[in-house]
């Protein structure tokens, strides 16, 4: 009866405490919530505009085109380019257009979205204009034609948005 008892007490004494230390730490809990700064503005940047074509669209050439593109919004922004390459003519093995860039300020993951930036992303300042060069190689043994664009995409340089939306990126 004794132990019953003792056991009993026991029991209520740690309920006690229990409660009494959860209603401590309720009271005195501080937390801080992260602030985030939100930009108002737009953004927008120009259609790239093809500034040199060099070379020759023949089979086993090498030609280098150079876009300009510029930032026309009024935020500072992150940017990325996809060079669409497509071949037209009969071609059986292999790929019949390789695509580089020819700046090392431009860099890839994976040969299909370019990123301004060699070791982190750089910001384009409103008003800014930057380049790209890509070298556009045909196959030796090509007989077609080629039809290459250029697609761009910018982001906000704040909030960590290359982060949370090029979550592929190089970097």
């Amino acid at each position: 009866m004794k132990n019953k008892l003792f056991s009993s007490l026991i029991i209520i004494m740690v309920v006690i405490f229990s409660m009494g230390g959860g209603v401590v730490a309720w009271f005195t809990d501080d937390t801080t919530a992260e602030t985030q700064n939100f930009m108002v503005g737009y953004l927008k940047v120009s259609a790239p505009e093809l500034l040199y074509e060099t070379g020759q669209w023949k089979a086993g050439q090498t030609v280098e085109l150079t876009y300009q593109i510029k930032n026309l919004g009024d935020q500072d922004v992150f940017l990325r380019v996809k060079p669409v390459a497509e071949y037209i003519g009969d071609r059986t093995v292999g790929n019949a257009l390789t695509v580089t860039s020819t700046q090392p300020v431009w860099i890839t993951n994976d040969n299909n979205l370019w990123y301004y930036g060699q070791t982190a992303p750089v910001s384009i300042s409103q008003g800014q204009t930057v380049q790209v060069t890509f070298a556009v190689t045909m196959a030796a043994d090509t007989d077609g034609t080629v039809n290459f664009t250029l697609e761009t995409e910018a982001i906000q340089a704040s909030a960590n948005a290359v982060l949370k939306y090029w979550t592929a990126n190089p970097w």
